[in-house]
């Protein structure tokens, strides 16, 4: 299996699994070479600006770490359209493996020249499983994401179906807010 296509698994299971539906096994593929229309990956318009962190998302209670975990995947959701990921990078732990690994998988898909059209996500569900002042906040929700197109320049069109899927992220307070410590797929 090529660079690239584990590059596109990593970045679509770390981020949600973007379009496979409770334990879809895999994406359909189209046969045909793609050819990206639209802004240039990397850049943004004056539709698609980072989002703002509201100030809810940065209080150390339940409803801040729910706050939290929408204003994550909005994070995600522009860092996908864009592939600029510094607003992921910047709520994400050094030593989150599944953030880092995100991240980096759509460093590279921009290094390609890749595309990711469709996708979108919405957090459903929040549910705190644990939260004790000072501690790591366990936050439980649903993630429904939009099908998904993953086009490469002279490559094969990857195309996600529209899923949702459970997701746990554990929360490390910060002195700001919090930042992402872990992200897994829930029961």
């Amino acid at each position: 299996m090529g660079m690239l296509r584990h590059t596109l698994i990593a970045a679509t299971l770390v981020f949600a699994l973007a379009g496979c539906s409770n334990g879809a096994a895999s994406p359909s593929q189209t046969l045909t070479p793609s050819t990206p229309s639209g802004p240039a990956p990397g850049t943004s318009s004056a539709s698609l600006t980072p989002p703002a962190m509201p100030k809810a998302a940065r209080a150390h209670t339940s409803e801040g770490a729910k706050a939290f975990v929408v204003y994550y995947w909005k994070a995600v959701d522009y860092s996908q359209q864009t592939l600029d990921t510094k607003p992921v990078e910047l709520i994400s732990d050094p030593n989150c493996v599944a953030c880092q690994a995100g991240i980096k998988a759509l460093q590279e898909f921009a290094r390609q020249h890749g595309r990711l059209l469709g996708g979108t996500e919405v957090v459903s569900s929040l549910k705190v499983l644990s939260i004790k002042s000072g501690y790591p906040v366990v936050v439980s929700f649903e993630l429904v994401s939009a099908a998904q197109q993953v086009v490469v320049p002279g490559k094969t069109t990857v195309v996600h179906p529209a899923g949702t899927n459970r997701k746990i992220m554990t929360l490390i307070p910060r002195d700001n807010g919090w930042v992402a410590g872990e992200l897994r797929s829930g029961q």
